[in-house]
């Protein structure tokens, strides 16, 4: 792998990656739409992105993916309101709880 390191910069390429962990280009450009659209990293210019967050797993909607599931599974509660409902029950705001629930249908619709 062809890694360039100044100032905590890594540079690879989409191929560099794909190559790197085992998994087709197409499937790396798709993690990294993902990964974007979900606040993990950003666009800063032409192929360069910047890491927002290294920590995915303990990001805020990662832990509250399971208390979404049971919430919605024990709960008989129109799609309108069971996001706001959820955001209070679990004490965070409702952008939180669209991004779990965003993760829960990536995941699953991903196998």
């Amino acid at each position: 792998m062809n890694k360039l390191e100044h100032n905590n910069i890594n540079k690879l390429t989409k191929v560099e990656i794909s190559n790197s962990v085992g998994l087709s280009y197409t499937s790396v450009v798709n993690k990294m739409k993902f990964l974007i659209q979900y606040d993990f990293i950003n666009l800063k210019s032409n192929g360069v992105y910047d890491v927002l967050s290294k920590d995915i797993e303990s990001a805020l909607p990662f832990r509250i993916m399971a208390d979404i599931g049971v919430i919605k599974n024990y709960l008989d509660l129109k799609e309108e309101n069971i996001t706001k409902f959820i955001s209070t029950i679990l004490s965070v705001n409702e952008t939180d709880v669209l991004k779990a629930q965003g993760y829960l249908t990536y995941i699953t619709q991903s196998k």
